[in-house]
């Protein structure tokens, strides 16, 4: 590969991992060559198999406890300047990994941060200072990340949301429902937990369980309707923090498929994340029981596309008048959220002039 501009992707998360498959793909397409890297985590390395994307591991996930972040970060940045050394790319992307901006500031490597997150106050003040430029949606004020270190010329917005650069040309498969054992006729509560582990909320298990379950039980009660529920568990989490619902849901602690579960579900309820973003704009009937608030999600909310419920008898009322609607409304919704879908600006159209001229200099 001699005379190609080099660049090292790293990537932290399975949402991570959606973004740049989407986006290395048209680097290379581009003429750059692209390694990528990841850590040992079990979620992002299912997802990086599920798409068949090849990335060196190097390092590990640090967990919940604040130490153990910590001892992570600093074992993680020693081994990934070795990398970088060694390979010597032009320039390093991540999604707001702190050990490739640190790496990337260290090595006097431009570091592009792409983000939609600046609630993850910790992962911001570890990588905001140390970015060249930064992409995030247009929602997010300048001043967030100003806030957090940033230089005002170094934020440049796009007119879209994240999951937008993965979604434009998806298509969902029906195996995943006979993957997981569901019944395409019968409807479906998807449930994904908050990011507990997260700085930002540093739990050791989920707290949202509670609400969802005793919401989930009332609307299994009241509605006279038949549904299925599948946990999408994070981290490998182990079952028994979903006992509560004992034999009455499907539990998932592995990476699926789970853009096309999502899209099949007749209600997706949400722990913030992602998965809330993919699902209203899927335009399946989304719930948020996200302890705080984003700014992501409050635009959703916002928009109609998304809807709150923090307290166990509003969720189940908004559960069941969800469980109840007709397929003509259910077409609605999905035929509105695609047309929001299209309407909005793929990041790639930043950040690939954006890298081309910086590489090209």
């Amino acid at each position: 590969m001699e005379g190609y501009k080099k660049i090292l992707i790293d990537i932290l998360t399975p949402k991570q991992a959606l973004f740049f498959n989407a986006l290395s793909k048209k680097l290379v397409e581009m003429g750059f060559h692209v390694d990528l890297t990841t850590r040992k985590y079990s979620e992002v390395e299912g997802m990086l198999n599920l798409l068949r994307l090849k990335a060196e591991v190097i390092g590990r996930h640090g967990g919940a406890d604040l130490f153990e972040k910590l001892s992570a970060y600093s074992e993680r940045v020693l081994l990934l300047a070795k990398v970088v050394k060694k390979t010597r790319p032009d320039l390093i992307l991540s999604f707001g990994s702190p050990e490739a901006a640190r790496v990337a500031f260290g090595l006097n490597i431009p570091h592009v941060m792409v983000n939609d997150s600046p609630h993850a106050y910790a992962v911001g003040k570890l990588t905001v200072p140390l970015s060249t430029r930064i992409f995030t949606p247009w929602i997010i004020p300048k001043r967030d990340w100003v806030a957090l270190g940033a230089a005002q010329e170094s934020i440049e917005h796009y007119h879209g949301l994240d999951p937008v650069i993965w979604l434009r040309n998806f298509r969902p498969n029906k195996r995943v429902l006979s993957d997981l054992n569901l019944d395409e006729k019968k409807l479906i509560i998807s449930y994904r937990p908050e990011e507990f582990k997260a700085a930002y909320l540093a739990n050791e298990k989920p707290v949202t369980t509670a609400l969802v379950h005793d919401a989930i039980s009332g609307a299994r009660t009241k509605a006279n309707i038949d549904f299925q529920l599948v946990i999408i568990a994070r981290y490998g989490a182990v079952q028994s923090y979903y006992d509560s619902f004992k034999r009455e849901a499907i539990y998932v602690n592995k990476c699926i498929d789970t853009r096309s579960l999502i899209y099949f579900s007749s209600i997706f309820v949400g722990g913030g994340g992602t998965m809330l973003a993919e699902s209203a704009l899927l335009g399946t009937p989304t719930i948020s029981v996200y302890p705080g608030m984003t700014k992501v999600e409050s635009y959703l909310i916002e928009k109609g596309k998304v809807h709150k419920n923090l307290n166990a008898g509003s969720l189940e009322k908004t559960i069941i008048s969800f469980l109840e609607l007709g397929q003509l409304e259910r077409e609605k919704m999905r035929v509105s959220s695609r047309k929001t879908l299209e309407k909005m600006e793929s990041p790639d159209h930043k950040i690939l002039p954006f890298i081309d001229r910086l590489l090209s200099r």
